[in-house]
């Protein structure tokens, strides 16, 4: 090969080395701009967009840090919108990118609780800890432990916390609710948050006292129709009311409140079939009760029953 031929080579393979930098840099400068375009959109409540900018920075750039940061950011919108297959498979691509970043277990955590898969939700939390041990995730973790009715590990997590920090009312709270699942008193911990200046906290605190009633024979009973009936205005723990509904049948499987309770507690967390059947266990206890009668029409209605849903809503017109 000639002094010229070798001239021209190592020309074509330079000018390849620099298509390449440029193209590298290009891809780098562009999916960076649409990560924070996308960032910009969301900040501008402008989803659809973001969800677009997001998508865009993951196939430009080959970075497998910027893939996963743009599958987090779109699995984060589809789980403000519950769109959870759809922040299943995002958390699913960005897993083959990163392992090791205590967001995308926290997330698929989040799914899962949202799915009503406790067992997998537990899961999933317990890996986002063991990367990044934060408050917000243990409260997760109490939550769901709460809802597989783990009630002393939650609350051996919880003295944790609050022995790390004090201060935090949401710790308190849960505190309250257990001592109060457990032995059915108004506590110290709903007496604290009482005097402090949270409206949101103090408001749920508000709804159990005013239903609370200091005696010995019903307060058992009645529990889990607080819970319950607090689940429908303030305090939304559809989880405690079902434990405890299904700790009172124990005691007397025709205590017709009860199955309402806990009828009316998986309607809230969309489980229609067995909200059904809860309710229609109350109704065989008490065929004319026109409470029971209006939730089996909602829901047959929800479950897309319109027949069923019609032959209740007619006899509940009856009264």
């Amino acid at each position: 090969m000639n002094i010229k031929a070798k001239d021209k080579q190592s020309l074509i393979i330079f000018i390849i080395f620099i298509a390449v930098v440029i193209f590298n840099k290009w891809q780098i400068f562009t999916s960076h701009s649409y990560l924070k375009l996308g960032d910009d959109n969301i900040s501008g409540g402008n989803t659809v967009d973001s969800l677009h900018d997001y998508k865009y920075a993951a196939v430009i750039d080959g970075n497998r840090e910027v893939v996963y940061q743009a599958r987090i950011k779109r699995a984060e919108i589809f789980l403000k919108y519950n769109q959870l297959d759809s922040v299943q498979n995002e958390i699913n691509i960005a897993l083959k990118e990163n392992k090791f970043d205590y967001r995308a277990y926290e997330i698929m955590g989040d799914v899962y609780y949202k799915k009503r898969d406790i067992l997998s939700a537990l899961k999933s939390y317990r890996e986002a800890i063991d990367l990044e041990n934060n408050e917000e995730i243990n409260i997760k973790m109490v939550k769901t432990l709460i809802a597989n009715n783990e009630n002393e590990q939650a609350q051996e997590l919880l003295l944790e916390l609050l022995s790390e920090n004090s201060d935090n009312i949401e710790i308190i709270y849960y505190l309250g609710l257990l001592e109060y699942y457990i032995n059915a008193d108004f506590n110290d911990y709903f007496k604290t948050i009482e005097i402090i200046e949270n409206n949101q906290y103090k408001n749920r605190i508000a709804v159990i006292k005013d239903h609370y009633r200091d005696d010995e024979i019903i307060k058992l009973k009645k529990l889990s129709d607080i819970l319950v009936i607090s689940s429908f205005n303030e305090i939304d723990e559809p989880y405690f009311a079902i434990n405890k509904s299904r700790e009172v049948l124990k005691i007397n499987p025709n205590y017709r409140d009860a199955w309402i309770q806990l009828g009316k507690s998986y309607f809230i967390l969309e489980d229609y079939q067995s909200a059904s059947d809860s309710f229609s266990s109350a109704l065989e206890l008490d065929s004319n009760n026109p409470e029971i009668l209006f939730w089996l029409f909602k829901v047959f209605e929800k479950m897309g029953n319109v027949l069923q849903a019609d032959e209740y809503l007619e006899k509940y017109n009856q009264y």
